[in-house]
């Protein structure tokens, strides 16, 4: 077995030669070659080589064809005979059978992957299905130079070119090659030779559908134990089959569940009321009719857990049998997650019922859409419901109606309003104060369907406000007495009066320090400290209150530790408050020193200990064992969220933080820095440090290796009903892409009919080159992907964010030769994520990079100063007089301003530029590349040129100016602290010489300060 036995005609002594069919002594006629002697032996051979493959298995037709080869080459004493096969888009050509004669060279190893451009006279002739017949090489024509320049280069005196045709397509060809000298064929063999060329073409064409239909067996079955969903055959009522993730699902082998009833995994009834056993075979049955059947059922595995599930039955033929297949997904989480929706609506609802403040939603025009019991109660209404038919133009309640106004065009800029203060009228007539937040709330198109918000009534307040007045008077007894020390700044930073508790901490009497300068030399005679704490105090300037820890040096000249509190009130003037913290500094550095000592402890624990953040999910320590465990050092784990190492959940699918279980000493499952899952018993348990709430997580590795021998053979019928019946997009592509098939849900996703993907290539869909590359790369790297994201092009252009998940199959030289690829679409998501990271590198209120954008674009302009040699210049402006605007016009128009100044300094500055805006009215801009001082005093007087035209702001012009400090790098510092520090400097230079004008830094302007 596994030869071809071909029987070889001899020659007698009369008869006629082999190498008469050379030198021309045939005596037969085309068409009549079975009358030569010669002809006749070679189509006995012809005839013993067909019976011969036709009696061969697959795997022994290469090895008959070399037979068949020889037997040929020898006869008509070729001294090389040898079979092309072309590639599918007919680009190459490769030896893939050979024989050669005493004394000739074997080539087959060395040509391989030819380009058929290199042969174009001689490929052209063979698509035509031409035979190739060339007696002498160097009488080739003039358009034969190419093939005559190879062909002489191999010793190749004469050849005869055979077609293989396949199908009815080109498939390569059968050569024989004369070396030794030049040989001439004769009709009657040519044609005997295309009767060959018919054999092998049809020996290779059965070998090929043989191979083509197991690798389609192959590829299904691949498919249906890799299916995400689990998968059952039944019949008669009875499991005959089933995948992987079936028996992960219900948590059983293989034995105990195939030749079992369907009804072993049911409880006696459904959450219905109804009898299990009876409602299953009802459907059962509807899907042996051929009606698809898809609901919802509740199983339970085999240790008796529940498990919710979706469901799918359809009926299949498989080798003439009728079969049921169900296809099982797991619904549990997401039944989880509908009761926590539906409990999270009703706690709402109740909120809104039983909010001590009035709660509503509104139309656009004004009327009430809803409101709650306290809203009606304000306005003197028995009902929410008597409310919302009273009041069908709120308009008409508002004291000043252009209050309404106001409150839409607020609302419709910023998108919400906060403490919207206001007069409204009662149901009585009686006028009342309120105070309101609210949102606007739009459609998908962004116009906008209803505001909602909250109303307080703040009439009390409003009263209160007035006897504050009268008050005030008794304000400075009060901070006489006080327990702690204070001392009152006017809004020139002259300090009023100090009381005798600030003099008895400190030792300073109101002659000591009759300014804040002067207080802030005395207090911090260190200029580097003394600079830290201007600057510390800068960050919260505007807010109403400011909380601070520094060492003061007192009078005596004792440091010691106090807690500064600073409030700011509303005519102006603020309150320094002074608390001696010395004595607890003392006992927090022990109780560090405690805590150290437990950190110890807490690293060399034999047991893997994490602690988590449950409110963002961060990891904030671990000890060594736990890092070991994760493959991965402390320091890279330490900030990370859990879901990037322990926790295999997804995001807001934390057993503990979203869905509220408790784990103590339960088997999980945990992931390893690189992706491996980890089999523990784990332990989670809450603890409190400092106040806060954190969990600390213990486990220990019981990890043990399985592995699962799969042995299930089916027939290419049967996985092809599983492959169609799968939810997610599949599809299975050759190595150059081309889509050899795909799932309905693939089609669904991309657009295309099943016509259309026979002429499709997988490389259509990538969005973009580099995209493709990087795929292509991450393959033959790891072999496969999962969760690959990749942005991809359906058939009518648009583009979407998946996530990619393939695995390849590969032949015996190791190269591709097949992909299987899952597709899901995640457009959504990945524009979420894009919102988020804009807004944590952008102000909201302009649009400009912030502080953390703007230090990252600082630091690469400094690095590539200093390997260009050239300056960068960086300047600090604030709004001159920019509080009076605020108080006189309120924060409305100052935001209005704030963005007005931030277009147009964007609009002189260059696209290399960078402007940002810190808070507040300070802006920082950074001027890269520039070579002289004048450079920069150029763009400064740009920048003070746009606050020469007046401001819109609200229906009126404003007019304001500018105030810019300069300092250049390297002249200035080398880094971004030193720079903007000194930026600070001379920006406060130019404010203290009136404003509307720019300083240049100088050391000398420091030592003025």
């Amino acid at each position: 077995m596994g030869t071809c036995a071909i029987k070889r005609t001899k020659v007698g002594p009369g008869s006629i030669k082999p190498d008469d069919f050379f030198e021309g002594k045939m005596t037969g006629q085309p068409g009549t070659d079975t009358d030569n002697p010669n002809a006749q032996s070679l189509l006995q051979i012809i005839l013993d080589i067909s019976r011969s493959l036709i009696s061969l298995s697959p795997d022994q037709i290469d090895e008959g064809i070399d037979d068949a080869l020889k037997a040929i080459g020898e006869f008509v004493r070729a001294d090389r005979v040898c079979i092309f096969r072309f590639s599918p888009d007919g680009q190459e050509m490769s030896n893939t059978h050979e024989w050669c004669g005493r004394d000739t060279e074997p080539q087959m190893h060395t040509l391989q992957g030819i380009a058929t451009s290199d042969f174009p006279w001689f490929y052209e002739k063979i698509s035509r299905g031409e035979v190739v017949h060339v007696p002498d090489v160097f009488q080739l024509p003039p358009e034969a130079t190419a093939e005559r320049t190879r062909w002489e280069a191999q010793n190749i005196r004469s050849l005869i070119s055979i077609p293989i045709v396949c199908r009815d397509t080109l498939a390569g060809f059968i050569g024989f090659d004369a070396v030794s000298a030049i040989r001439p064929w004769p009709e009657e063999i040519i044609t005997l030779l295309k009767v060959v060329g018919e054999i092998l073409a049809s020996a290779l064409e059965g070998k090929h559908s043989i191979e083509l239909l197991k690798e389609s067996e192959g590829r299904y079955k691949a498919l249906f134990e890799n299916a995400n969903d689990a998968i059952f055959l039944l019949r008669e009522n009875t499991f005959v089959d089933c995948n992987n993730e079936a028996l992960r699902m219900f948590g059983c082998a293989k034995d105990e569940i195939i030749g079992q009833p369907p009804f072993k995994l049911f409880p006696p009834t459904q959450p219905d009321g109804k009898n299990s056993k009876e409602k299953a075979l009802k459907k059962i049955y509807a899907a042996l009719f051929g009606y698809q059947q898809r609901f919802e059922w509740q199983h339970c595995c085999l240790d008796g857990t529940p498990l919710d599930t979706e469901i799918s039955l359809n009926r299949v033929e498989l080798g003439g049998k009728t079969f049921v297949q169900a296809i099982i997904r797991d619904i549990t989480k997401q039944k989880i997650a509908e009761a926590a929706l539906k409990e999270s609506e009703e706690k709402y609802r109740s909120i809104f019922e039983n909010a001590v403040d009035g709660m509503f939603q509104t139309t656009p025009d004004g009327r009430y859409i809803s409101a709650n019991p306290s809203l009606a109660k304000m306005y003197g209404y028995d009902s929410a419901e008597e409310l919302t038919a009273a009041i069908t133009d709120l308009r008409k309640k508002y004291v000043d109606p252009e209050d309404r106004d106001r409150l839409k065009a607020s609302i419709e800029e910023k998108g919400y309003v906060e403490g919207f203060e206001t007069q409204m009228f009662r149901k009585d007539g009686t006028k009342m104060w309120i105070s309101m937040t609210a949102r606007a709330v739009r459609d998908e198109s962004g116009d906008i369907v209803c505001y909602e918000g909250t109303s307080i009534d703040i009439t009390a307040r409003k009263e209160m406000e007035q006897l504050l007045e009268r008050e005030r008077e008794t304000f400075y007894g009060i901070l006489h007495k006080a327990p702690f020390g204070a001392a009152l700044i006017g809004k020139d930073g002259r300090y009023i009066f100090v009381n005798p508790e600030f003099t008895s901490l400190t030792g300073y009497t109101i002659e000591d320090i009759p300014t804040g300068k002067e207080w802030f030399n005395k207090a911090y005679p260190d200029e580097k400290y003394r600079h830290y704490v201007i600057e510390e105090w800068k960050k919260d300037i505007g807010s109403r209150g400011i909380i601070k820890n520094f060492t003061i040096a007192c009078k005596d000249g004792i440091a010691k530790e106090f807690e500064i509190r600073t409030a700011f009130l509303d005519d102006g003037q603020a309150v320094m408050m002074l608390v001696d913290i010395t004595e607890q500094k003392r006992m927090e550095a022990a109780r560090r020193e405690s805590e150290d000592y437990l950190k110890t402890i807490f690293n060399y624990m034999p047991t893997g200990m994490i602690i988590i953040d449950p409110e963002d999910h961060t990891i904030v320590d671990v000890n060594s064992t736990a890092a070991s465990m994760i493959k991965a050092d402390v320091m890279s784990i330490v900030g990370k969220e859990c879901h990037n190492y322990i926790c295999p959940t997804e995001r807001n699918q934390c057993p503990i933080t979203d869905l509220g279980k408790t784990i103590d000493n339960s088997e999980r499952l945990i992931k390893a820095a690189d992706g491996q899952m980890i089999s523990v018993v784990k332990t989670v348990i809450p603890i409190s440090v400092k106040g806060h709430r954190y969990l600390l997580e213990s486990f220990i590795d019981i990890t043990e290796r399985k592995q699962f021998e799969q042995t299930l053979k089916e027939s290419e019928e049967k996985y092809r009903s599983l492959f169609e019946g799968s939810r997610d997009a599949i599809y299975i592509a050759a190595s150059d892409g081309q889509l050899v098939d795909a799932n309905q849900a693939f089609l669904d996703l991309f657009g295309y009919t099943r016509e259309e993907i026979i002429h499709s290539n997988a490389k259509q869909a990538y969005a973009s080159v580099k995209d493709q590359k990087i795929f292509k790369q991450a393959i033959q790297e790891k072999g496969s992907i999962r969760d690959f994201a990749i942005q991809l092009r359906k058939k009518d252009g648009t583009i979407m964010d998946c996530l990619l998940s393939v695995t390849t199959k590969r032949g015996d030289d190791g190269n591709i030769i097949e992909y299987n690829g899952i597709v899901r679409d995640i457009s959504a998501y990945k524009k979420a994520q894009e919102m988020i990271h804009y807004m944590a590198y952008h102000d909201p209120l302009t649009g400009l990079p912030n502080r953390v954008l703007f230090n990252d674009r600082l630091d690469m302009a400094l690095a590539r100063a200093q390997r260009s040699g050239k300056k960068v210049a960086v300047m600090m402006l604030d709004i001159d007089k920019f509080k009076s605007i605020n108080d006189k016009w309120g924060h409305e128009t100052g935001d209005k301003l704030l963005k007005s100044v931030a277009d147009r300094i964007g609009h002189v500055l260059r696209k290399s530029d960078t402007i940002a805006r810190m808070g507040g009215d300070e802006f920082l801009v950074i001027v890269p590349e520039t070579e002289r001082p004048e450079d920069v005093a150029t763009v400064a007087q740009k920048i003070l040129g746009v606050f020469q035209i007046p401001f819109d702001c609200n229906s009126f012009k404003q007019s304001s100016s500018t105030s810019i400090g300069v300092a250049m790098y390297p002249k200035d510092g080398d880094n971004s602290e030193v720079l903007i520090r000194c930026a600070d400097i001379a920006m406060y230079s130019a404010k203290a010489k009136g404003g509307n004008s720019f300083c240049i830094y100088t050391p000398e302007i420091e030592s003025k300060q």
